[in-house]
């Protein structure tokens, strides 16, 4: 247990201590006596922990012909570490799928597989995704038609913000 930093207690070795209006914290300095802040003090929204699976299923019409079919966006407030996406067209064949992350505006692919894909023959793709509020996943499902039902399958891990 670590107690709480005090003036009549300071952690060895002994530095000087600054006041927050309801703690003392230790301070330190670098090499050229600069003032050095705790980096887990410093901008909070940097921290994340685990909150629990990502197991994400999105039943989406095929937006367009050759369209696309996306997930539902990252909530407020997590983050989205996505280690496998899974696409699949139940309507038609398609010839390609797409992989890209939609954020805002902006399209980013970040991989693509090309191959006969029959009627519900899935495509899936490994990876180290991480997605920030309203991302959305999104797959390009080249031949497919305007109104297809579409499927799109996350796993991973759902973080919180600190």
């Amino acid at each position: 247990m670590v107690a709480t930093i005090t003036p009549r207690y300071v952690p060895a070795p002994v530095g000087v201590l600054g006041w927050d209006g309801t703690n003392f914290h230790a301070l330190t300095c670098d090499a050229d006596g600069n003032l050095q802040l705790d980096p887990l003090l410093v901008g909070g929204d940097q921290l994340f922990s685990y909150k629990t699976s990502l197991l994400h299923v999105s039943k989406t019409t095929v937006v367009g012909a050759s369209g696309y079919a996306n997930s539902g966006p990252v909530p407020a407030g997590e983050l989205w570490h996505v280690t496998h996406v899974t696409s699949v067209n139940y309507t038609k064949a398609t010839t390609q799928h797409v992989y890209r992350v939609a954020r805002g505006a902006d399209n980013y692919v970040f991989h693509d597989i090309t191959d006969a894909f029959a009627i519900g023959a899935r495509s899936t793709f490994k990876c180290d995704l991480w997605l920030e509020e309203d991302d959305v996943v999104q797959i390009w499902l080249m031949g497919s038609n305007n109104g297809d039902t579409a499927w799109v399958y996350l796993l991973g891990s759902i973080m919180t913000k600190a």
